[in-house]
């Protein structure tokens, strides 16, 4: 395949830049890939801790011939108003896939508060027809819990994509950083990868369990991730969950190199553990357009109305076609106490809603998060950008976003 670079750019502002790339395939290009997406935004409410049905996609290959395996991208969004936790899987054929029992909202139990539900699994699909479907439920506690959104994409593995998976528990206690899923790959010649993580976590019986977690490259650059804490239990909620989930994409060379997800704890009273996590790692090659931008220094963000990020595709050139757009925003605390809300937007819809809770300044936390979105587009020009509001108007509340990445790919 020949592959044409239409241009690249470096914006700079003031402490903040933001890199903007697009890639064209022209003849002889990458081999066409099944591709099969479901969305929703309707608020859906929820009191009882028996499993129910948010979120429905059939995939249905009964005209195929031949097993595949497929990566299957799942993000649901809900809230929490009171000290209850959520419990949400991804079910295949009703058997469970990936499930976090009992996810943690935040320290705090005082406000409405969001908790997101992040997912990636690779697949073997037969030619029959399949269903997925993402569940939610009250973990714990006593209230009600609000699915608000939630997307799945189920996405036939490209030929160059990559893919590693932690399903058994690794507890960490100890200050060192370490790899809790370590993706190891060779690409035949050099380019620019998207690579997408999710990552279950729970603190282990601790009061204030407060630990940290990283996304890094093989020369030990953090793609994701802080210096700062996710602090995860309060003496109400110990031993809940936490999801974390991120987006990057970045120019790999023709040699061995491996993305690691890294946890460590903050001493024996604050012990990190990791479970069902996995790696993704996806040529630009393999996609017929790829669009793409990233902030990667802080931005500051006040008031409740959505506002476009520096992560901003104002104008972009789009065909007919099936686009995968995905979105990782790492968030921390600016003002006293902060709380915030990022969505996506495209061709005038907005999607993928997530909140993130308050957190405490003097606490240095922040929270990794990411997002999913299979769209049909119309020949024409598109906006996709990120946007960001403060969920709280009040003056001293503040959203900051640390660094941000959005990647829009066209499926052949």
């Amino acid at each position: 395949m020949v592959v044409v670079l239409l241009g690249f750019c470096l914006i700079s502002m003031g402490q903040s830049y933001n890199v903007q790339f697009a890639r064209r395939a022209v003849a002889g290009g990458p081999a066409s890939l099944e591709f099969y997406k479901a969305s929703k935004t309707d608020n859906q409410n929820e009191t009882g801790t028996t499993y129910v049905d948010y979120l429905t996609l059939t995939v249905d290959r009964s005209g195929e011939s031949v097993s595949k395996d497929f990566f299957v991208f799942n993000h649901l969004g809900t809230t929490a108003g009171g000290s209850e936790t959520v419990k949400a899987r991804l079910e295949h054929d009703g058997a469970t896939i990936f499930e976090t029992p009992d996810i943690n909202h935040g320290p705090d139990t005082d406000i409405h508060k969001g908790i997101s539900f992040q997912a990636l699994k690779q697949v073997n699909l037969t030619a029959a027809s399949h269903t997925f479907s993402n569940e939610f439920a009250v973990g714990s506690g006593t209230g009600t819990i609000t699915a608000e959104n939630a997307s799945i994409v189920v996405m036939e593995k490209s030929a160059g994509a990559e893919y590693a998976e932690r399903t058994s528990e690794l507890c960490i206690n100890d200050n060192t950083f370490t790899a809790g899923v370590s993706l190891t790959f060779t690409p035949a010649i050099e380019g620019n990868y998207v690579f997408i993580w999710a990552a279950e976590m729970k603190a282990e019986d601790e009061t204030h369990a407060q630990a940290a977690m990283r996304f890094v490259n093989d020369t030990d650059t953090v793609i994701f991730g802080l210096s700062g804490r996710i602090r995860m239990t309060t003496t109400s909620n110990d031993n809940k969950y936490f999801t974390a989930g991120g987006v990057a994409f970045e120019n790999v060379e023709a040699s061995a190199h491996t993305y690691n997800i890294e946890v460590k704890g903050s001493g024996v009273e604050d012990e990190m553990c990791i479970k069902n996590s996995a790696i993704v790692a996806m040529p630009f090659a393999d996609f017929a357009n790829v669009y793409t931008d990233s902030q990667t220094s802080k931005t500051i963000h006040q008031g409740t109305t959505f506002v476009d990020t520096a992560v901003l595709l104002a104008t972009q050139s789009v065909n007919a076609a099936d686009h995968l757009i995905l979105a990782g925003v790492e968030v921390s605390n600016e003002s006293d106490v902060q709380a915030g809300v990022f969505q996506l937007t495209s061709a005038g819809t907005d999607f993928n809603r997530q909140n993130w809770e308050e957190i405490d300044e003097d606490q240095s936390q922040f929270r990794l998060q990411m997002a999913v979105h299979g769209v049909t587009l119309s020949s024409g020009t598109e906006k996709f950008a990120i946007q960001v509001a403060s969920s709280n108007g009040a003056s001293d509340r503040e959203a900051a976003i640390q660094k941000a990445y959005m990647v829009v790919l066209e499926i052949p």
